[in-house]
């Protein structure tokens, strides 16, 4: 038995060290090529703030464009090989679990041996097993014996109790980098929504402008033509029905106004959660929606307004978790109860109805007031945008940094909008 044990632990041992050491290489690789991939992105970004701080022109902004383009691009890449050193540390991570299951295995194997010698000592009597030595050496054998007995059940309790609480920290170890490669996979889909309208944004310029700072400079020129076009262009939203972008503007101030959380970085998060939420009216909520903590509330919410949860659509679940978001806002329906009587305050609709953009609007500025969004200054918001997206025990993780990043971008754009609409 000693010897099966051995053995085991030995195969078992050596084909983890095997595979460990060719993923640490695997690794070595992916790190310097990430790093060389980082160092080009910022370089890019070193150029956009330098053509950024040049006079306006045609040249300038496709030049800007085209390096948003090309950094988006690369992160791309970079977050793909991030991907890829994740799912080797997963793999790494299983290992582990493997191997600790194993010698859990191994060890309950060998207790159970050493517990069937305890027991047949006992069975026996103890004092009889004792006394029943012939001589005082044998005595003294024997009583070793079942010293020795106890105490190898007692190390083996002992090792298996920590073999469990390490496979207990290994298994959160995996759940951790699981979560932290769906976030990534969500980020990759949503950046390369961001390279096609930059590469629209391009494009429109160009026929636009035919490609003639002449043209351009003119334009620019044309303030109040440019206003009636930044305010009647489409604001999009998921649920609800798309409003302009001075209307959108409009409502913003006004949770401005209440809350303190700043119009455009609202406006960005509603559209990010607006591309998040592209597949609402897919969904239903009996089927995508957590069965537990959402579908009861969300009948509930029905319910006071009149509608039918049937026929309601809600977000699609999919392949990174559930769905059932409701509205421009996407609130899920546990979130969104919490937030009831505080939207009621704001917007005097009782009950509120997420897929009414005013109350989303209200939801949306609440829950970013409540991350912290309120306080004023980039950083603040950031972490915000974060919370919101990603949930604040992940505000403080690389991984989804993305998402802020994404949120402030956008902020940006609407700001130049913005401006435009101002006297």
């Amino acid at each position: 038995m000693k010897r099966f044990f051995i053995l085991s632990m030995i195969l078992c041992v050596s084909l983890y060290c095997i595979h460990h050491t060719y993923a640490a290489k695997t690794k070595a690789e992916l790190q310097s090529e990430l790093s060389a991939l980082e160092a080009e992105i910022a370089r890019h970004k070193e150029l956009i703030s330098q053509k950024q701080n040049e006079g306006k022109s045609l040249a300038r902004d496709v030049g800007i464009l085209d390096n948003k383009i090309k950094a988006s691009t690369l992160e791309i890449k970079a977050r793909e090989k991030s991907i890829n050193n994740l799912s080797y540390k997963i793999a790494e991570k299983k290992d582990n679990i493997r191997v600790l299951l194993h010698k859990i295995d191994l060890e309950k194997i060998g207790l159970s041996a050493t517990l069937r010698n305890e027991l047949a000592m006992s069975d026996k009597n103890t004092l009889y097993f004792l006394l029943d030595s012939g001589s005082m050496s044998q005595f003294v054998e024997n009583a070793q014996k079942y010293d020795n007995v106890k105490q190898a059940v007692n190390e083996s309790m002992t090792k298996i109790s920590a073999n469990k609480s390490d496979l207990e920290q290994v298994s959160i170890e995996l759940s951790d980098s699981k979560d932290e490669e769906t976030a990534l996979k969500k980020q990759t889909i949503i950046q390369k929504e961001r390279i096609t309208e930059d590469q629209n944004e391009k494009k429109q310029l160009l026929i636009e402008t035919k490609g003639q700072e002449k043209i351009y400079t003119t334009q620019l020129k044309d303030r109040e033509d440019q206003a009636a076009k930044v305010r009647a262009a489409m604001f999009e939203l998921s649920g609800s029905v798309a409003i302009n972008f001075g209307t959108a503007y409009d409502m913003a101030k006004s949770m401005e106004a209440i809350t303190g959380v700043r119009a455009s970085f609202l406006m960005a998060i509603v559209t990010v959660e607006s591309n998040l939420g592209k597949n609402v009216g897919k969904g239903n909520w009996k089927e995508d929606m957590h069965p537990t903590r959402d579908q009861p509330i969300f009948k509930q919410i029905c319910e006071e307004l009149g509608l039918n949860p049937d026929t309601q659509k809600v977000s699609k679940k999919q392949w990174y978790g559930y769905g059932g978001a409701m509205g421009p806002a996407q609130f899920i329906p546990s979130t969104w109860i919490l937030y009831k009587g505080a939207i009621t305050k704001v917007t005097g609709n009782n009950p509120p109805s997420p897929w009414n953009t005013r109350d989303a609007f209200a939801a949306s500025s609440l829950l970013l007031k409540d991350n912290g969004a309120s306080k004023g200054g980039r950083a603040a918001e950031h972490i915000a945008a974060v919370c919101y997206l990603a949930g604040c025990g992940n505000a403080s993780k690389a991984a989804y940094q993305f998402y802020g990043k994404d949120v402030m971008a956008i902020a940006d754009k609407y700001d130049k909008q913005i401006e435009i609409l101002k006297p």
